[in-house]
């Protein structure tokens, strides 16, 4: 089955909490080991997570030291005796937190690099095998994983998943269609779309629409959308031509009489009709 791991199934939270550890410290501080080693096993494939372990080692060391060395000093005060040389090997953990916290900060700065080199080989270079990735940052495939992962956490790698069935980076791409609708208005005599009024009966509303689509409401059957072909009005009839005015002369008398088309009349002179 394809399984693709994305920010649904990734969080930022260690394994073990931050609080658990100083809980620990503070009520028996050798035991604080405990946690931090759980801790560090649960991350071992989590670059992040190893980076912050290292820091909290750190402080624990030093803060360890410092407890260390103030019991020290206490009881030469008040026994007197020589604790100079345990309190010089104490100084051991002071340099070993020094240590830790200069690698965790190293490492931070390390994994933010390799942010940056994961993204030139995404963009550029156009590589998606996570194989490929491990190989060219020299890391393990699970640690691969998990900093595409913090990276998608982060927001630097949008709509992106690792598929495990392929062992691949991919990213689901959101196609954002819009649509130019004219705008609509309804009136008691008519409708007004995009800019043309329309006239519509009680019974049914036909609205042409670039001449391709037609929109068709009634009463019993509400609106249809239906392809059409742009309809033609049909032309109003001619206007009747006006008759025009003629001279016919007379047959009788010869006089020339004025007629308006097929009218015929008698003539004023001899009596006789002229048509």
């Amino acid at each position: 089955m394809n399984e693709r791991m994305s920010l649904q199934t990734y969080t930022d939270k260690p394994r073990v909490a931050g609080w658990v550890i100083f809980l620990v410290f503070f009520l028996f501080p050798p035991a604080v080991l405990i946690p931090i080693l759980i801790r560090a096993s649960k991350h071992k494939h989590l670059s992040y997570h190893r980076a912050i372990d290292m820091k909290i080692t750190g402080v624990w060391l030093i803060v360890f030291w410092f407890f260390l060395a103030f019991t020290l000093i206490a009881l030469i005060s008040e026994e007197g005796g020589d604790f100079k040389g345990p309190l010089i090997v104490s100084m051991a953990f002071l340099f070993a937190g020094i240590v830790f916290l200069y690698f965790s900060s190293s490492k931070r700065k390390e994994l933010q690099k390799r942010y940056e080199y994961y993204l030139h080989l995404i963009h550029v270079q156009e590589i998606r095998s996570i194989e490929q990735f491990a190989n060219m940052v020299k890391q393990h495939k699970a640690v691969v994983k998990n900093d595409l992962l913090r990276m998608m956490y982060l927001g630097m790698l949008q709509n992106g998943m690792v598929d495990e069935y392929s062992d691949q980076l991919i990213f689901l791409h959101q196609n954002n269609y819009s649509f130019d609708i004219p705008e609509i208005s309804f009136g008691t005599q008519g409708i007004s779309f995009g800019g043309q009024e329309i006239s519509y009966g009680n019974q049914e509303i036909s609205i042409s629409i670039n001449g391709d689509w037609e929109l068709s409401s009634s009463q019993s059957s509400g609106f249809a959308m239906a392809d059409s072909k742009p309809k033609k009005k049909k032309a109003p009839p001619a206007p009747a031509a006006k008759p025009q005015p003629r001279n016919v002369e007379c047959p009788g008398c010869g006089s020339q009489i004025t007629l308006l088309g097929g009218e015929s009349k008698a003539c004023p002179y001899c009596g006789n009709t002229v048509n």
